[in-house]
Order: C-alpha cells, then structure tokens, then sequence
C-alpha cells in the first residue's frame, strides 16, 4: 500500500471512529491519557480529605525552611496537585531538572513525612 493510500484509509478511519463518538485514550505522544478525573469516583468525605491534605501542603509551602530551591519548587508543583509525572516533564521543559518520577516521588514522600509530622498529632 502506498503512503498516500495509507494516509487516505487512516484519516478515512479517523473520521468514522471520531463520528461514533469514539474517545481515543492514547495521546499522540503514546501516553495514555485518563476518560475521567479520579475525583468523580470519591465520597465526600475523600473530598474533604484530599483538600484538606492540599491546604496543608500549601501551608508547609509558606512555613517550612526548604534546604534547596529545587525542593521548593517540586513541593509547589506538588501543593497545586500536579502529578509526579506532570511536575517531571514541567521540570524537563522549564530547563529546571531532567529527573524521573521516581525521584520526584522520593523528594515528595520524605517532605510529606516532614509535613505531616509539623501539622498532625502523632
């Protein structure tokens, strides 16, 4: 098949998916993208929940003594509820870091530790 076929029966294809109402969930990137935000699936009590721990960070935000401005920066993208590979690929495209979501991952997790041990009772 040439390529003129091919792109013809493609955007033929396309055209017919897009018609039915066909939601493709994979991105042009290859990522897979979500049909629906998790918050639809939550109670309010989990509502609650995830604004309160939102406000809290925002807070920590403010209070705490960050010992770089890298991990300012990452604990913001983190309060404003981006998602660690969001905050990884902000980070790549802002020319701050080139780290992965693993790494991002530990930096949140042992701020979060400091977090919830200023503001929580233990």
């Amino acid at each position: 098949m040439s390529a003129q076929n091919y792109n013809k029966l493609k955007k033929e294809w396309y055209k017919k998916l897009k018609d039915s109402g066909f939601n493709d969930i994979e991105k042009s990137t290859g990522q897979i993208g979500r049909t629906k935000p998790n918050v639809t699936n939550r109670n309010s009590d989990q509502i609650s929940a995830i604004q309160e721990y939102y406000a809290m960070a925002r807070s920590f935000l403010i209070d705490h003594n960050f010992v770089s401005e890298f991990e300012k920066i990452v604990w913001e993208y983190h309060s404003e509820g981006l998602s660690l590979r969001k905050i990884s690929e902000t980070l790549e495209k802002n020319k701050i870091s080139t780290l992965q979501r693993d790494a991002i991952h530990a930096i949140v997790k042992r701020l979060e530790k400091l977090m919830k041990s200023k503001y929580l009772i233990p």
